[in-house]
């Protein structure tokens, strides 16, 4: 049972407002395209934005609206790689806008470039330091970059200027599942379900750090309120699956499996799960084939050809397990775990003796 990747949440359409002064003809169609965003009629907003940038008016000041909110519009709608380029644009006409440069850091890390992202969420943050959202932005970028305790810490900033920023929460919270300081975890998610009940990977998240403590009942309560409002959500039968079956309860926990299996039959991890079950109920022939299920899905799963071996060698299948237990090894060369395991499949080779 894995985490899921920290969520990107929507940004509101909040539009750039033109001073009065500038009440030219290029500026009253910015206005006009931000009335029209604000009656949610984006087509006729994003039209209206357009008409002033393909005229490219003297006035930059209006020109500079223009390309402004129409990426404002474009990352509410999230046409990215459009946003960031109309941003970068907004930015060179005024760089005075300082809405822009986290408007525009959040367009490249949904192109998956967070590296050019993180300078101007700095320069964001150095123009204005109270605002919640760009920490947020900033965080999310750098749990995608791996630094997760710095992640963390913005996200904790976002959270001293607003406590009950939900997608705060949520990442925070998500940062510490990943961490492994589930308390914190359960703490944040929990607070972030009571603000968002309808935020699916919060619940999920909920569950996973219940799960992680051995809160097997408070588990399958968040996959429940998980699944009565997403009854399509595989993650969600899996872990509540895995909780029943902690709980002693095997039937209602292959069933929620099977669920699972039936809405993603070429998720790997799930094969995987069913025959962690299926060799904690002697179930070995059956376990294999979920096992080879799962390694043709994803070969480097090193944890399932760990358990092959095991499962071979329960069945008495020494050269098999033998074999199994070589190519986690190749996939996990540092772990003393594999190392040990080998050295004592080869000296029961050895012996000639294969316990049953």
């Amino acid at each position: 049972m894995n985490h899921r990747l920290l969520a990107l949440p929507v940004l509101g359409l909040l539009l750039f407002l033109a001073a009065p002064g500038l009440a030219a003809d290029p500026m009253a169609q910015v206005q006009a395209g931000v009335a029209a965003a604000r009656a949610g009629d984006t087509a006729q907003a994003e039209a209206a934005f357009s008409r002033v940038i393909e005229a490219q008016p003297k006035n930059l000041k209006a020109l500079a609206a223009a390309y402004y909110n129409r990426g404002r519009l474009r990352v509410g709608l999230g046409k990215w790689a459009g946003a960031e380029a109309d941003l970068a644009q907004a930015i060179e006409l005024d760089p005075a806008q300082a809405g822009a440069y986290a408007l525009r850091g959040r367009a490249l890390s949904h192109l998956g470039r967070c590296p050019q992202a993180m300078p101007l969420f700095a320069e964001a943050v150095k123009r204005a330091p109270k605002n919640p959202t760009t920490y947020v932005w900033r965080g999310e970028c750098r749990a995608a970059l791996g630094d997760l305790p710095t992640a963390g810490q913005d996200f904790s900033r976002a959270l001293k200027l607003n406590p009950d920023n939900a997608a705060a929460l949520y990442n925070r919270g998500t940062v510490y599942l990943r961490l492994g300081d589930f308390k914190k975890a359960e703490a944040d998610l929990k607070r972030s379900v009571e603000i968002e009940p309808a935020s699916q990977n919060a619940w999920y998240n909920l569950g996973q750090a219940l799960a992680r403590q051995g809160q097997w009942q408070r588990a399958v309560e968040a996959c429940n309120r998980l699944l009565a409002r997403y009854p399509a959500d595989a993650g969600g039968y899996s872990l509540r699956g895995m909780s029943l079956y902690r709980l002693g309860k095997l039937p209602e926990a292959e069933k929620d499996l099977d669920r699972a299996l039936s809405l993603q039959p070429n998720n790997p991890e799930l094969h995987y799960d069913k025959a962690f079950m299926m060799i904690h109920e002697g179930r070995l022939e059956q376990a294999l084939l979920e096992l080879d299920q799962a390694i043709r899905l994803q070969p480097d799963m090193a944890e399932a050809w760990f358990n092959r071996a095991g499962v071979n060698q329960d069945l008495g299948r020494l050269p098999q397990a033998v074999s199994d237990m070589q190519q986690y090894l190749r996939l996990a060369p540092n772990s003393p775990q594999g190392r040990q395991r080998l050295a004592e499949l080869q000296k029961l080779m050895k012996g000639g003796k294969a316990p049953r």
